[in-house]
């Protein structure tokens, strides 16, 4: 394994266990796109590339596994689902506001690919040459040597962040806790506190409610 590799996978079952959400499982998922899919494409740079795990399943007891690259010029969105056979909306308990999310990152100019786990153990080439082709518009950009800063390799409140907001905008501008729980696979006292921090930053407001049905409103601007 590449040593960069195991660099991020250390820090992400750090952040795992941290949040409450460690799972062999998930660690493997990631470790194998890291190692076998983007590793090669980006000559192992993790930068700007952030994972959240979301949309668990109750037919399949697996989530969604989203793999983000946000660097200056292009937006890319890659999904793997566990079971090759299924697809997304059926991981999803409402397929209305997962389609919606989708069309919603469309719309602002994200790129979405998706792959199964099978894909990304048997055929890493082919999803390497798919992700090339999405980055072709804007190649990898330089980036500053790799880092050891938690912050410079994996800002994961900012993505955490966007998920609550693109929430709100799906829900008319309002977000509760016990839905950010259910959806980033958290605890509600964990997304409780998101929300909190989001408003000491000023991107929302208090509306509300107990402390298991906390609700907020996006502030506008």
């Amino acid at each position: 394994m590449h040593k960069k590799t195991k660099i991020i996978l250390e820090r992400r079952r750090l952040e795992m266990k941290r949040d409450g959400t460690y799972s062999n499982e998930l660690l493997k998922c990631e470790e194998l796109f890291f190692e076998h899919v983007w590793g090669p494409v980006s000559d192992f740079r993790f930068d700007k590339l952030y994972v959240n795990h979301l949309f668990w399943s109750e037919q399949m007891n697996e989530p969604i596994t989203r793999f983000v690259y946000d660097p200056f010029d292009i937006k890319l969105l890659v999904e793997i689902i566990g079971h090759h056979d299924c697809f997304p909306y059926e991981a999803v308990g409402n397929p209305q506001d997962y389609w919606s999310s989708m069309n919603d990152l469309i719309l602002q100019g994200w790129l979405v690919l998706r792959f199964s786990k099978h894909q990304i153990e048997s055929q890493p080439l082919h999803c390497q040459n798919q992700i090339k082709l999405a980055l072709q518009p804007a190649e990898i950009p330089s980036l500053p040597p790799f880092s050891h800063r938690e912050t410079d390799i994996w800002d994961v409140w900012e993505i955490r962040k966007q998920l609550v907001i693109q929430m709100a905008k799906r829900h008319n501008g309002k977000v509760k806790a016990r839905e950010v729980a259910a959806e980033c696979n958290v605890s509600i006292r964990a997304a409780a506190a998101w929300l909190k921090r989001l408003a000491v930053e000023g991107l929302l407001s208090f509306a509300g409610g107990h402390p298991r049905g906390m609700v907020y409103f996006l502030k506008d601007g």
